[in-house]
């Protein structure tokens, strides 16, 4: 038996497209989502994947790299990450040797961020 998402039994090319996809969008209680979001979708969940932009480009069918930047949205989550590798650089690495390291530490491994620079430190900064 058809699920309510298959357009027709026969399998036959759909002529009408939106006649199935309103439907299907409301059994599935999706308000206001067009079919062309899921390019979107795509693009953001590939770059967010780490696939570089060369690829994705090539995988989407875009002509330029600023057409792959408009679809390839980053989630506020993936860019807190890739920002938080900055302070804790060990911990992109190796979570669980860093949580070893620091257990009982104020600093919490991150001493190098708060402490004054020495004079050999200063001259290599």
């Amino acid at each position: 038996m058809p699920s309510k998402l298959t357009p027709r039994a026969t399998g036959k090319k759909l002529h009408n497209f939106e006649r199935s996809w309103r439907p299907a969008l409301k059994a599935a209680s999706i308000p206001d989502f067009r079919f062309h979001d899921l390019r979107h979708t795509f693009a953001s969940r590939l770059a967010m994947g780490g696939v570089d932009l060369y690829t994705l480009q090539r995988a989407g069918g875009w002509k330029s790299q600023a057409m792959v930047q408009r679809y390839a949205h980053l989630s506020p989550d993936h860019i807190r990450g890739a920002v938080e590798k900055l302070v804790s650089p060990r911990l992109a690495q190796d979570p669980a040797s860093e949580r070893q390291a620091t257990e009982g530490s104020p600093h919490s491994g991150h001493e190098s961020l708060t402490k004054p620079l020495t004079g050999s430190q200063n001259a290599s900064a």
